[in-house]
Protein backbone atom coordinates (compact mmCIF):
# COMPACT_ATOMS: atom_id res chain seq x y z
CA UNK A 1 0.00 0.00 0.00
CA UNK A 2 2.82 2.46 0.97
CA UNK A 3 4.51 1.60 -2.74
CA UNK A 4 0.94 2.69 -4.34
CA UNK A 5 0.80 5.88 -2.35
CA UNK A 6 4.43 6.77 -3.15
CA UNK A 7 4.03 5.83 -7.14
CA UNK A 8 0.67 8.06 -7.15
CA UNK A 9 2.69 11.19 -5.77
CA UNK A 10 5.73 10.64 -7.98
CA UNK A 11 2.51 10.63 -10.29
CA UNK A 12 1.20 14.13 -9.19
CA UNK A 13 4.51 15.71 -8.51
CA UNK A 14 5.65 15.14 -12.61
CA UNK A 15 1.79 15.99 -13.76
CA UNK A 16 2.63 19.52 -11.58
CA UNK A 17 6.34 20.10 -13.37
CA UNK A 18 4.14 19.83 -16.78
CA UNK A 19 2.01 22.44 -16.00
CA UNK A 20 4.88 24.43 -15.45
CA UNK A 21 7.23 23.98 -17.83
CA UNK A 22 3.31 24.87 -19.84
CA UNK A 23 3.82 28.03 -18.67
CA UNK A 24 7.31 28.77 -19.50
CA UNK A 25 5.90 27.79 -22.92
CA UNK A 26 3.14 30.25 -23.03
CA UNK A 27 5.80 32.78 -22.33
CA UNK A 28 7.63 32.00 -25.16
CA UNK A 29 7.31 34.67 -28.29
CA UNK A 30 4.76 33.71 -31.07
CA UNK A 31 5.36 32.85 -34.20
CA UNK A 32 5.80 35.68 -36.86
CA UNK A 33 3.40 35.98 -39.59
CA UNK A 34 4.44 34.29 -43.16
CA UNK A 35 5.96 37.42 -44.82
CA UNK A 36 3.95 39.41 -47.57
CA UNK A 37 3.74 37.93 -51.30
CA UNK A 38 7.52 38.34 -53.55
CA UNK A 39 6.46 39.62 -56.95
CA UNK A 40 8.04 39.07 -60.23
CA UNK A 41 6.83 39.50 -64.19
CA UNK A 42 5.32 37.68 -66.31
CA UNK A 43 5.73 37.96 -69.87
CA UNK A 44 3.20 35.59 -71.35
CA UNK A 45 2.86 35.98 -75.04
CA UNK A 46 1.17 34.37 -77.81
CA UNK A 47 4.62 34.05 -80.21
CA UNK A 48 3.27 35.46 -83.16
CA UNK A 49 4.47 38.97 -84.66
CA UNK A 50 1.20 40.83 -83.81
CA UNK A 51 1.37 43.44 -81.23
CA UNK A 52 1.01 44.06 -78.75
CA UNK A 53 3.80 42.11 -77.03
CA UNK A 54 4.81 41.95 -73.15
CA UNK A 55 8.19 42.59 -73.05
CA UNK A 56 9.95 45.45 -71.13
CA UNK A 57 12.87 48.00 -71.73
CA UNK A 58 16.05 49.66 -69.66
CA UNK A 59 17.55 52.59 -71.53
CA UNK A 60 20.95 51.93 -72.97
CA UNK A 61 23.98 52.53 -70.48
CA UNK A 62 27.50 52.53 -70.24
CA UNK A 63 27.00 50.67 -67.14
CA UNK A 64 25.85 47.78 -69.39
CA UNK A 65 28.51 47.95 -71.90
CA UNK A 66 31.16 45.30 -70.56
CA UNK A 67 33.99 45.49 -73.47
CA UNK A 68 36.31 42.78 -73.57
CA UNK A 69 36.39 42.59 -69.73
CA UNK A 70 34.66 40.26 -67.01
CA UNK A 71 30.52 40.52 -66.05
CA UNK A 72 27.91 38.77 -65.10
CA UNK A 73 24.16 38.54 -66.43
CA UNK A 74 21.92 36.57 -63.35
CA UNK A 75 18.57 36.34 -63.13
CA UNK A 76 15.63 33.90 -62.02
CA UNK A 77 12.92 32.76 -64.60
CA UNK A 78 10.29 29.97 -65.09
CA UNK A 79 8.56 28.91 -68.30
CA UNK A 80 6.35 26.53 -69.32
CA UNK A 81 6.83 23.48 -72.48
CA UNK A 82 8.04 26.05 -75.00
CA UNK A 83 8.57 22.75 -77.57
CA UNK A 84 6.33 22.81 -80.77
CA UNK A 85 3.36 22.48 -81.09
CA UNK A 86 3.19 24.61 -77.90
CA UNK A 87 5.37 27.04 -79.68
CA UNK A 88 3.36 27.51 -83.28
CA UNK A 89 6.52 28.83 -84.35
CA UNK A 90 8.85 26.05 -84.06
CA UNK A 91 12.16 28.08 -85.73
CA UNK A 92 11.58 30.59 -83.10
CA UNK A 93 14.16 31.02 -80.21
CA UNK A 94 11.94 32.83 -76.83
CA UNK A 95 14.38 35.32 -75.30
CA UNK A 96 14.80 35.94 -71.79
CA UNK A 97 16.94 38.87 -72.33
CA UNK A 98 19.77 40.79 -74.64
CA UNK A 99 20.83 44.07 -76.67
CA UNK A 100 21.39 44.01 -80.24
CA UNK A 101 20.90 46.95 -82.47
CA UNK A 102 18.93 47.37 -86.10
CA UNK A 103 22.18 46.22 -87.81
CA UNK A 104 22.90 44.01 -85.22
CA UNK A 105 26.76 44.23 -84.93
CA UNK A 106 28.04 43.51 -81.43
CA UNK A 107 25.46 42.01 -79.47
CA UNK A 108 24.97 39.12 -76.51
CA UNK A 109 21.67 37.91 -75.31
CA UNK A 110 20.18 34.92 -73.38
CA UNK A 111 17.60 32.24 -74.55
CA UNK A 112 15.83 29.20 -74.75
CA UNK A 113 16.55 26.65 -77.87
CA UNK A 114 12.91 25.27 -78.95
CA UNK A 115 13.21 21.90 -76.58
CA UNK A 116 13.67 23.81 -73.68
CA UNK A 117 17.52 24.45 -73.20
CA UNK A 118 19.24 27.26 -72.41
CA UNK A 119 21.77 29.31 -74.55
CA UNK A 120 24.19 32.23 -73.82
CA UNK A 121 25.80 33.83 -76.89
CA UNK A 122 28.01 37.09 -77.24
CA UNK A 123 29.15 38.53 -80.63
CA UNK A 124 31.46 41.17 -82.07
CA UNK A 125 29.46 40.72 -85.34
CA UNK A 126 32.25 38.28 -87.06
CA UNK A 127 33.30 36.15 -83.99
CA UNK A 128 30.34 34.55 -81.82
CA UNK A 129 31.23 32.91 -78.43
CA UNK A 130 28.31 30.88 -77.25
CA UNK A 131 27.79 28.33 -74.75
CA UNK A 132 24.29 26.24 -73.94
CA UNK A 133 22.74 23.08 -72.53
CA UNK A 134 21.96 21.64 -75.99
CA UNK A 135 25.40 19.63 -76.55
CA UNK A 136 26.93 21.43 -78.98
CA UNK A 137 28.44 24.33 -77.56
CA UNK A 138 30.75 23.92 -74.68
CA UNK A 139 27.87 21.78 -72.77
CA UNK A 140 28.97 20.17 -69.85
CA UNK A 141 25.60 18.63 -68.64
CA UNK A 142 22.82 18.33 -71.34
CA UNK A 143 18.99 20.01 -69.62
CA UNK A 144 16.27 21.30 -70.26
CA UNK A 145 14.31 24.30 -67.95
CA UNK A 146 10.89 24.53 -69.72
CA UNK A 147 9.21 22.56 -66.47
CA UNK A 148 7.14 25.64 -64.69
CA UNK A 149 9.47 25.85 -62.14
CA UNK A 150 11.58 28.49 -60.92
CA UNK A 151 15.38 28.33 -62.27
CA UNK A 152 18.70 30.78 -61.08
CA UNK A 153 20.55 31.21 -64.25
CA UNK A 154 23.92 32.94 -64.30
CA UNK A 155 25.91 34.15 -66.61
CA UNK A 156 30.03 35.08 -65.49
CA UNK A 157 32.76 35.58 -67.69
CA UNK A 158 36.44 35.87 -65.76
CA UNK A 159 38.75 35.99 -68.84
CA UNK A 160 39.45 34.09 -70.38
CA UNK A 161 36.41 31.69 -69.35
CA UNK A 162 32.92 31.85 -70.51
CA UNK A 163 30.44 29.70 -67.97
CA UNK A 164 26.69 29.50 -67.34
CA UNK A 165 25.73 28.05 -63.80
CA UNK A 166 21.54 27.13 -63.21
CA UNK A 167 20.72 26.05 -59.49
CA UNK A 168 24.18 26.15 -58.16
CA UNK A 169 25.46 23.32 -60.85
CA UNK A 170 27.99 24.33 -63.80
CA UNK A 171 26.30 23.56 -66.87
CA UNK A 172 28.06 24.87 -70.15
CA UNK A 173 31.78 26.21 -70.10
CA UNK A 174 34.41 27.97 -72.54
CA UNK A 175 37.99 29.56 -72.62
CA UNK A 176 38.56 31.59 -75.56
CA UNK A 177 42.33 32.86 -76.45
CA UNK A 178 40.76 36.34 -76.19
CA UNK A 179 37.60 37.73 -75.18
CA UNK A 180 34.99 39.28 -77.62
CA UNK A 181 33.07 42.74 -77.09
CA UNK A 182 29.21 42.68 -77.10
CA UNK A 183 28.87 46.36 -76.64
CA UNK A 184 25.71 47.26 -78.33
CA UNK A 185 23.92 50.92 -78.38
CA UNK A 186 20.60 49.37 -77.95
CA UNK A 187 18.79 49.22 -74.86
CA UNK A 188 18.33 46.35 -72.74
CA UNK A 189 15.34 44.02 -74.22
CA UNK A 190 13.93 41.56 -71.57
CA UNK A 191 11.32 39.08 -72.72
CA UNK A 192 11.09 39.62 -76.46
CA UNK A 193 13.19 40.98 -79.16
CA UNK A 194 11.50 44.53 -79.35
CA UNK A 195 13.95 45.52 -82.76
CA UNK A 196 13.20 42.55 -84.33
CA UNK A 197 9.60 41.60 -83.06
CA UNK A 198 10.34 37.98 -82.52
CA UNK A 199 11.69 35.65 -79.91
CA UNK A 200 8.74 36.62 -78.05
CA UNK A 201 9.23 34.64 -74.42
CA UNK A 202 6.59 32.84 -72.42
CA UNK A 203 8.90 33.09 -69.05
CA UNK A 204 8.21 34.68 -65.19
CA UNK A 205 10.91 36.55 -64.61
CA UNK A 206 12.73 37.58 -60.81
CA UNK A 207 16.11 39.27 -59.68
CA UNK A 208 17.52 40.41 -62.83
CA UNK A 209 21.13 40.84 -61.75
CA UNK A 210 24.31 42.14 -64.10
CA UNK A 211 27.75 43.13 -62.92
CA UNK A 212 31.24 44.60 -64.43
CA UNK A 213 32.79 41.75 -62.77
CA UNK A 214 32.65 37.66 -62.47
CA UNK A 215 30.74 36.56 -59.23
CA UNK A 216 32.54 33.98 -57.36
CA UNK A 217 30.88 30.53 -56.58
CA UNK A 218 30.15 31.64 -53.02
CA UNK A 219 28.25 34.49 -53.98
CA UNK A 220 26.31 32.12 -56.96
CA UNK A 221 25.69 29.79 -53.33
CA UNK A 222 24.22 32.53 -51.83
CA UNK A 223 22.31 34.12 -54.34
CA UNK A 224 20.63 30.42 -55.11
CA UNK A 225 19.98 29.75 -51.48
CA UNK A 226 18.51 26.13 -51.85
CA UNK A 227 16.05 27.27 -54.70
CA UNK A 228 14.82 30.07 -52.17
CA UNK A 229 16.64 32.85 -53.25
CA UNK A 230 17.46 36.45 -51.41
CA UNK A 231 16.41 39.20 -50.65
CA UNK A 232 20.25 40.79 -51.48
CA UNK A 233 23.40 39.96 -53.35
CA UNK A 234 25.60 38.95 -50.93
CA UNK A 235 28.54 41.56 -52.41
CA UNK A 236 26.85 44.83 -54.54
CA UNK A 237 30.43 45.50 -55.11
CA UNK A 238 30.58 46.81 -58.84
CA UNK A 239 26.29 45.92 -58.97
CA UNK A 240 25.42 47.59 -62.51
CA UNK A 241 21.72 47.11 -62.55
CA UNK A 242 19.52 44.78 -59.95
CA UNK A 243 15.80 45.15 -61.09
CA UNK A 244 13.98 42.99 -57.68
CA UNK A 245 10.43 43.22 -59.24
CA UNK A 246 9.42 44.40 -56.00
CA UNK A 247 6.85 47.24 -57.16
CA UNK A 248 3.67 44.50 -57.02
CA UNK A 249 1.84 47.21 -59.07
CA UNK A 250 2.59 50.13 -62.24
CA UNK A 251 4.67 50.02 -65.49
CA UNK A 252 8.30 50.87 -63.56
CA UNK A 253 10.55 48.34 -62.78
CA UNK A 254 12.96 50.33 -60.30
CA UNK A 255 16.75 49.46 -60.64
CA UNK A 256 18.08 49.60 -57.01
CA UNK A 257 21.83 49.74 -58.05
CA UNK A 258 23.42 53.03 -57.93
CA UNK A 259 23.08 53.68 -61.56
CA UNK A 260 18.92 53.77 -60.71
CA UNK A 261 18.97 53.21 -64.59
CA UNK A 262 15.05 52.01 -64.41
CA UNK A 263 13.13 49.62 -66.60
CA UNK A 264 9.79 50.30 -68.56
CA UNK A 265 7.13 47.66 -68.59
CA UNK A 266 4.84 46.88 -71.24
CA UNK A 267 2.52 44.68 -71.15
CA UNK A 268 3.86 42.36 -68.82
CA UNK A 269 1.92 41.93 -65.38
CA UNK A 270 2.62 41.12 -62.21
CA UNK A 271 2.96 37.78 -60.62
CA UNK A 272 3.62 35.99 -57.68
CA UNK A 273 8.34 35.80 -57.55
CA UNK A 274 10.74 33.23 -55.98
CA UNK A 275 12.91 36.10 -54.07
CA UNK A 276 12.22 37.33 -51.12
CA UNK A 277 11.04 41.16 -51.39
CA UNK A 278 10.90 42.13 -47.43
CA UNK A 279 14.01 41.54 -44.87
CA UNK A 280 13.24 39.96 -42.12
CA UNK A 281 13.50 41.58 -38.62
CA UNK A 282 12.56 39.55 -35.64
CA UNK A 283 8.54 39.26 -36.04
CA UNK A 284 8.79 42.23 -38.85
CA UNK A 285 9.25 42.28 -42.61
CA UNK A 286 10.84 45.58 -43.56
CA UNK A 287 10.90 46.79 -47.28
CA UNK A 288 13.68 49.92 -47.86
CA UNK A 289 12.53 52.12 -51.33
CA UNK A 290 14.64 51.78 -54.49
CA UNK A 291 17.14 54.81 -53.86
CA UNK A 292 17.72 54.16 -50.24
CA UNK A 293 20.28 51.91 -47.98
CA UNK A 294 18.63 50.41 -44.71
CA UNK A 295 21.22 49.24 -41.90
CA UNK A 296 21.25 47.53 -38.36
CA UNK A 297 17.37 47.27 -37.85
CA UNK A 298 16.81 45.71 -34.56
CA UNK A 299 13.61 44.80 -32.44
CA UNK A 300 13.71 44.77 -28.57
CA UNK A 301 11.59 46.33 -26.02
CA UNK A 302 8.81 46.77 -27.91
CA UNK A 303 10.86 49.54 -30.26
CA UNK A 304 12.24 48.94 -33.80
CA UNK A 305 14.98 50.66 -34.80
CA UNK A 306 17.25 51.03 -38.10
CA UNK A 307 18.98 53.67 -40.33
CA UNK A 308 17.74 54.83 -43.41
CA UNK A 309 20.23 56.58 -46.02
CA UNK A 310 20.09 58.19 -48.64
CA UNK A 311 21.37 61.00 -50.93
CA UNK A 312 20.35 64.51 -49.82
CA UNK A 313 17.03 65.97 -51.31
CA UNK A 314 15.49 62.01 -51.49
CA UNK A 315 12.24 61.54 -50.52
CA UNK A 316 11.76 57.94 -49.57
CA UNK A 317 9.46 55.39 -48.47
CA UNK A 318 10.26 52.47 -46.04
CA UNK A 319 7.75 49.67 -45.65
CA UNK A 320 7.22 47.75 -42.61
CA UNK A 321 4.67 44.80 -42.17
CA UNK A 322 4.16 45.10 -38.99
CA UNK A 323 1.65 41.91 -38.66
CA UNK A 324 -1.14 41.80 -35.34
CA UNK A 325 1.37 44.38 -33.67
CA UNK A 326 -0.92 47.20 -35.09
CA UNK A 327 -0.08 50.24 -35.29
CA UNK A 328 2.49 52.33 -33.53
CA UNK A 329 2.05 54.44 -30.89
CA UNK A 330 5.07 56.52 -32.08
CA UNK A 331 7.75 56.97 -34.98
CA UNK A 332 10.66 59.53 -34.17
CA UNK A 333 12.85 60.07 -37.00
CA UNK A 334 10.64 60.09 -40.00
CA UNK A 335 8.73 63.29 -41.76
CA UNK A 336 5.85 61.06 -41.70
CA UNK A 337 4.54 57.85 -41.42
CA UNK A 338 0.99 56.13 -42.56
CA UNK A 339 -0.56 52.24 -41.10
CA UNK A 340 -2.57 50.79 -43.07
CA UNK A 341 -4.86 48.50 -40.75
CA UNK A 342 -6.15 46.13 -44.05
CA UNK A 343 -2.64 45.21 -44.80
CA UNK A 344 -1.04 45.89 -41.68
CA UNK A 345 1.74 47.82 -43.65
CA UNK A 346 3.19 51.32 -41.89
CA UNK A 347 5.02 52.94 -44.31
CA UNK A 348 7.91 55.75 -43.11
CA UNK A 349 8.34 58.56 -45.06
CA UNK A 350 11.49 60.29 -44.66
CA UNK A 351 12.91 63.58 -46.96
CA UNK A 352 16.71 63.15 -46.41
CA UNK A 353 18.99 66.04 -45.42
CA UNK A 354 21.66 63.04 -43.96
CA UNK A 355 20.74 59.35 -42.93
CA UNK A 356 17.51 58.76 -40.80
CA UNK A 357 17.91 57.58 -37.55
CA UNK A 358 14.18 55.91 -37.31
CA UNK A 359 12.46 54.70 -34.31
CA UNK A 360 8.90 52.63 -33.96
CA UNK A 361 7.78 52.59 -30.78
CA UNK A 362 4.48 50.50 -29.64
CA UNK A 363 5.53 50.80 -25.56
CA UNK A 364 2.30 51.99 -24.26
CA UNK A 365 1.15 51.66 -21.11
CA UNK A 366 -0.65 48.56 -21.40
CA UNK A 367 1.96 46.78 -23.17
CA UNK A 368 4.07 47.15 -19.67
CA UNK A 369 0.59 46.50 -18.11
CA UNK A 370 0.69 43.01 -19.56
CA UNK A 371 4.58 42.35 -18.58
CA UNK A 372 4.28 43.04 -15.26
CA UNK A 373 0.55 40.58 -15.49
CA UNK A 374 2.74 38.00 -16.82
CA UNK A 375 5.62 38.26 -14.39
CA UNK A 376 3.12 37.79 -11.19
CA UNK A 377 1.35 35.51 -12.94
CA UNK A 378 4.18 33.38 -13.48
CA UNK A 379 5.21 33.76 -9.57
CA UNK A 380 1.88 32.82 -8.50
CA UNK A 381 1.96 29.78 -10.64
CA UNK A 382 5.17 28.45 -8.90
CA UNK A 383 4.06 29.49 -5.94
CA UNK A 384 1.19 27.24 -6.35
CA UNK A 385 3.15 24.43 -7.76
CA UNK A 386 5.40 23.86 -4.77
CA UNK A 387 2.07 24.40 -2.47
CA UNK A 388 0.20 21.75 -4.40
CA UNK A 389 3.66 19.39 -4.14
CA UNK A 390 3.45 19.85 -0.31
CA UNK A 391 -0.12 19.29 0.11
CA UNK A 392 0.51 16.26 -2.16
CA UNK A 393 3.09 15.19 0.02
CA UNK A 394 1.47 15.63 3.20
CA UNK A 395 -0.20 12.60 4.63
CA UNK A 396 -0.98 14.12 8.07
CA UNK A 397 -4.02 15.93 6.47
CA UNK A 398 -6.94 14.53 5.68
CA UNK A 399 -7.23 12.96 2.51
CA UNK A 400 -10.48 14.91 0.91
CA UNK A 401 -9.18 18.38 2.35
CA UNK A 402 -6.01 17.87 0.99
CA UNK A 403 -8.05 16.68 -2.84
CA UNK A 404 -10.32 20.07 -2.56
CA UNK A 405 -7.31 22.34 -1.65
CA UNK A 406 -5.25 20.81 -4.36
CA UNK A 407 -8.65 21.16 -6.92
CA UNK A 408 -9.06 25.00 -5.79
CA UNK A 409 -5.27 25.51 -6.77
CA UNK A 410 -5.48 23.80 -9.91
CA UNK A 411 -8.73 26.13 -10.96
CA UNK A 412 -6.72 29.12 -9.24
CA UNK A 413 -3.70 27.91 -11.82
CA UNK A 414 -5.72 28.07 -15.01
CA UNK A 415 -7.12 30.90 -14.17
CA UNK A 416 -3.73 32.76 -14.50
CA UNK A 417 -2.77 30.91 -17.21
CA UNK A 418 -5.34 32.12 -19.13
CA UNK A 419 -5.10 35.92 -18.24
CA UNK A 420 -1.10 35.86 -18.53
CA UNK A 421 -2.25 34.08 -22.41
CA UNK A 422 -4.11 37.13 -22.59
CA UNK A 423 -1.80 39.51 -21.62
CA UNK A 424 0.53 38.12 -24.11
CA UNK A 425 -1.49 38.20 -26.57
CA UNK A 426 -2.53 42.08 -26.00
CA UNK A 427 1.49 42.97 -25.97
Amino acid sequence: MKVAVEKGKLICVSLLLLLGLGLVGNLVPQVKAAAPTSYALDFTDEWDSTPPHNYMEVPDHSSLNFSTGDFTISTWFKTPDISSPQNPLAFDIPQLLGKHTVAWGEWWYLDFYTSGELEFTISNGTIDDRINTLGNYNTLINATWDDSEWHCVVITRDVPYLNMTIDGTLYASKSTASAISGDSASNLQIGGDIIDNAWWSNATMDDIQIYSRAITESEMTYLYNSGNGRFEPQDKTDLELWLKFDESSGTVAYDRSVNKNHGTIHGATWATGITPDWFSVDQFYIQPDYNTTLTSPTYSNSKLTCTVSASSGITSATKVYVGDKGAPISVTGATSYSYNAVTNILTITVLHSSDAAIEVNWNTVSYQLNQAVIAVASVFSLVLIVSMIYLIANTNENWKKRFYIVLAALMLMIITLVIASLSILGG
